[in-house]
């Protein structure tokens, strides 16, 4: 049974601290060096100091700890009451404003076989190790993973419409320099408990933070105590508008034949040749192709045609499981598989335009062009037990660290 239990966290003063929208950072895994230094500047209290504190092996991490206490002692940080947060982010796009609304909670930890929460990504032992060294300095999670939840009968919605029936300010509201807005309200007991009741019936699939979720098992294996057991969510409905994905594009770094991608994957990927057009018509392209087929485009170092690769009618799949052969990412894998032993390494990047620069600058082999995932077949991956490969999805925007912190 899923449990979704009011969560016990450290909150900002802003009185003492300063700026909400100055205090908050990215998730670690998205931050480069430069905005990383951006960040330190914008404040001494700004999240980054926690999440990538400077130094090298455990000293780093006893860095982030001392900070953390340093903070709670001068009252920068102050303990709130137990409770579930309403998290309404706003984000600014091209094409128009994507408004997402999620609850800030604590979420009883359960091993993936009990199938209670449902990983959907591979992940890696080096980043699970990074995050685990950091929880065990700071004694805190500091960030939330990001997860899924059906709430097709609208319990939940209607819970959380009547709780803003309530007309309440939010308990922090700030604008961030990306454009951002973030509201936090505390909910009422009684939202939350109606929250918990229906959500019990549910389970979640985690979206992103992968790494964290799994930290977070491993501590409460160790440590073993009820407070350990509380995992640090940001959980959302399948059903919210605001929920998107964006596309993640590969680039062969290194030596990778075009040609004898093309021979080798024929049996599995129908092939369109069209010559070299804009990002964004290739795109365009892309979208229209996956409406029928899972599709995706590849553009070869020459740059003088584009290569769009759909899922045949009568393909050899081979081993690819049913719940992933909608999933281009996984038919691209298969695909470069039958290449044999690689030459190439893989770089990931959300732009296209980024991608086809880096090819006429010479820097890749081949790229790649995908369509962003969809939700439907995160799900659908989920639920068979199976795993996207890596990258396959980029939920946007990301939820920041800074909001809450939560200690164990």
């Amino acid at each position: 049974m899923l449990e979704v239990v009011a969560l016990s966290s450290l909150r900002y003063d802003t009185n003492r601290a300063g700026d909400l929208g100055a205090l908050l950072a990215p998730p670690y895994d998205v931050i480069d060096e430069a905005e990383r230094a951006a960040l330190e500047s914008r404040s001494a209290y700004n999240a980054v100091h926690l999440i990538l504190p400077r130094g090298e092996g455990d000293a780093k991490y006893a860095r982030a700890a001392e900070a953390l206490r340093g903070w709670r002692a001068r009252g920068v940080l102050r303990a709130e009451p137990p409770a579930l947060w309403l998290y309404r982010q706003s984000c600014p796009t091209p094409r128009g404003e994507i408004v997402r609304s999620a609850i800030l909670c604590g979420v009883r930890l359960r091993p993936y076989e009990e199938r209670t929460v449902l990983p959907h990504e591979r992940t890696h032992a080096a980043p699970k190790e990074d995050r685990y060294r950091l929880k065990m300095a700071t004694r805190a999670h500091l960030s939330p993973f990001l997860a899924l939840y059906d709430d097709a009968a609208g319990e939940v919605g209607r819970a959380l419409t009547a709780d803003a029936a309530a007309d309440r300010s939010p308990d922090a509201d700030a604008r961030t320099p990306d454009g951002q807005r973030h509201r936090l309200t505390r909910l009422r007991a009684e939202t939350a408990e109606a929250i918990g009741r229906a959500l019990a019936k549910r389970h979640l699939i985690i979206a992103d933070g992968h790494h964290r979720y799994d930290t977070m098992l491993r501590l409460h294996r160790e440590i073993g105590s009820d407070e350990s057991g509380i995992g640090f969510g940001c959980i959302v409905r399948l059903q919210d508008e605001g929920l998107v994905v964006w596309p993640t594009h590969r680039l062969a770094l290194g030596r990778l034949d075009a040609a004898a991608f093309l021979a080798r994957s024929a049996t599995l990927l129908a092939v369109e040749e069209r010559p070299l057009a804009s990002p964004t018509a290739i795109e365009e392209v892309i979208a229209a192709k996956r409406a029928q087929a899972p599709s995706f485009a590849l553009v070869p170092a020459s740059r003088e045609r584009v290569f769009y690769l759909s899922l045949r009618v009568d393909a050899d799949v081979g081993d690819v499981p049913a719940a992933l052969r909608n999933v281009e990412a996984a038919l691209l894998e298969k695909a470069l598989a039958a290449l044999g032993p690689p030459t190439w390494s893989i770089a990931y990047t959300h732009d296209a335009g980024e991608a086809l620069a880096r090819l006429a600058a010479g820097e890749a082999a081949a790229a790649f062009i995908l369509g962003p995932a969809r939700v439907s077949d995160v799900l659908a991956v989920a639920e068979a037990g199976l795993s996207m490969p890596q990258k396959s999805t980029f939920f946007h925007p990301k939820v920041p660290t800074g909001l809450l912190f939560h200690p164990f």
